[in-house]
């Protein structure tokens, strides 16, 4: 496509400088011009056997990131668009990199989020606007290409080079890698494969059951009870007050012990915690010294009489800042935290739960 569109464009060009030089169309003059101009585009055209099926991969996926306009980890209708052109493990990486960045924009609103902006797909953090060329590098056949990019948003253009790694997956050969080439302050180093499995191991390490304002683990609150269950890997077993009651409680065997999910009809509304070990994104969990936590948080905290353990007890609520209606709501008896909870208004300030 890319070459194809190059020699439209050369023709066209060819044409006018033909018609310029001998005047017009009825010029025998310009019949000669014409000829040695299809000669040469013949010429050119029977050259693009010369380009491998590696190189047209390659050309064709970066045209691809150029016309998608793809920053930070790509969304799911720009990995369709590169999909063709990548291995099915860099495809999984990219998409579990887009998860990632979904789950800590959420995790942390006042924080940027991994994988947020930026070319992944090139030393260049803006990235390039055209692929100058792709070469094979010596020695290597067809398993690494040498790509030459230009950023034309600068005077003069900027140029560099970067490598890319393929492997073979259908007997079409797909991109596996890419080897960063920029040498520059905060160019992009090391490989993407690299990076990402970096950092997916760097969250994998984190305890993967923290409790979050919209959350805990994969589950979110407003998502539905299948979605729920399939990334759990495991059904919901839903206790309603009475039968075609729209509030239950619903528990599984894939959650840690101690902790629940409120629904409404069919939506995940809120999250409980009634055991040690299930900490907040704070860091503040069951058995937490109350004063303790009132030193933590300070003045981020409303601190309300307990309905059943006050004057002594309290509740410490604790609302998102950047998401309105969700909240998060520590019960204590006077000294520690008993339980504690968090999800959407109102179902998060029920004091028992569906009942």
């Amino acid at each position: 496509m890319y070459r194809k569109s190059l020699l439209a464009s050369l023709y066209s060009r060819m044409i006018k400088r033909c018609k310029s030089i001998n005047g017009s169309a009825g010029n025998s003059g310009y019949w000669v011009c014409l000829v040695l101009l299809l000669a040469s585009l013949i010429f050119a055209g029977c050259s693009e056997s010369s380009v491998s099926p590696a190189q047209s991969t390659v050309t064709r996926f970066y045209q691809a990131t150029i016309d998608t306009g793809a920053t930070g980890a790509p969304s799911p209708k720009e990995l369709a668009v590169m999909a063709p052109y990548l291995s099915t493990e860099l495809q999984r990486l990219l998409f579990e990199a887009r998860a990632l960045r979904k789950s800590e924009a959420r995790a942390h609103p006042d924080e940027k989020p991994p994988f947020a902006d930026g070319d992944l797909f090139s030393s260049l953090f803006e990235g390039p606007t055209r692929v100058v060329g792709v070469s094979e590098v010596e020695g290597a056949g067809e398993r690494v290409l040498a790509v030459e990019f230009a950023d034309e948003n600068t005077d003069p253009p900027f140029n560099w080079t970067d490598r890319v790694a393929l492997t073979e997956e259908n007997r079409q050969p797909v991109i596996a890698d890419v080897i960063y080439g920029g040498d520059w302050p905060f160019a992009n180093h090391g490989s993407l494969r690299a990076n990402l499995e970096a950092a997916l191991a760097d969250a994998v390490e984190q305890p993967p059951w923290v409790l979050r304002f919209d959350g805990i683990g994969p589950v979110r609150v407003g998502m539905s009870v299948p979605e729920a269950e399939a990334l759990l890997g495991g059904g919901l077993h839903i206790e309603r007050v009475e039968e075609g009651e729209a509030c239950g409680q619903a528990g599984s065997t894939e959650l840690p012990d101690g902790v629940s999910l409120m629904v409404d009809g069919n939506t995940i509304v809120r999250v409980d915690v009634g055991t040690s070990g299930i900490l907040s994104m704070d860091g503040i969990g069951v058995g937490d010294d109350e004063t303790g936590v009132l030193a933590r948080l300070g003045p981020r905290l409303r601190v309300e009489s307990h309905p059943y353990e006050g004057p002594e007890g309290h509740n410490l609520v604790l609302d998102a800042t950047g998401a309105q209606g969700l909240r998060m709501i520590f019960e204590t008896d006077g000294q520690v935290i008993t339980r504690y909870r968090s999800g959407r208004q109102p179902e998060v300030d029920f004091i028992e739960g569906c009942l």
